[in-house]
């Protein structure tokens, strides 16, 4: 029986070299098909906009609100307070830059995550070499 297997793993025993290379393999697989998955995400949705852009002559920004709010759905009902029509406050620098954020195309969001599980991928590849070296 091989000292690697499965059973030697369940009963807690440490883990060896080649299993944490097996990981690391693994985890750079994974990385690379969330990388992927990630841009596709990117550019179909751009593709929607850049059609939209077409058909209408506007340009229409998918922005992070904007996907938040599909993703929850509209209220079925609203209630209203009595100061409901009383002037709102200006909101605060943090809430204004929260703002902007959410303004800010999805396509940004996708595209800046797509980077860092690259940057997570080649991290990976570097712990590999490492690896291979000692």
């Amino acid at each position: 029986m091989d000292e690697w297997d499965m059973n030697t793993i369940a009963r807690g025993a440490p883990v060896g070299l080649p299993t944490f290379q097996q990981i690391i393999k693994l985890a750079k697989s994974l990385a690379l098909l969330s990388a992927a998955w990630t841009v596709l995400c990117a550019a179909l949705i751009a593709a929607r906009q850049v059609i939209s852009w077409i058909r209408s002559g506007a340009w229409d920004g998918y922005g992070l609100a904007s996907v938040i709010k599909t993703l929850t759905g509209e209220p079925v009902a609203t209630y209203v307070t009595a100061s409901a029509d009383a002037p709102k406050p200006d909101p605060t620098y943090l809430q204004a830059i929260g703002n902007r954020l959410l303004d800010l195309p999805v396509v940004f969001f996708l595209l800046f995550i797509a980077a860092v599980i690259a940057a997570f991928y080649w991290w990976l590849v570097t712990v590999e070499k490492d690896m291979a070296r000692e």
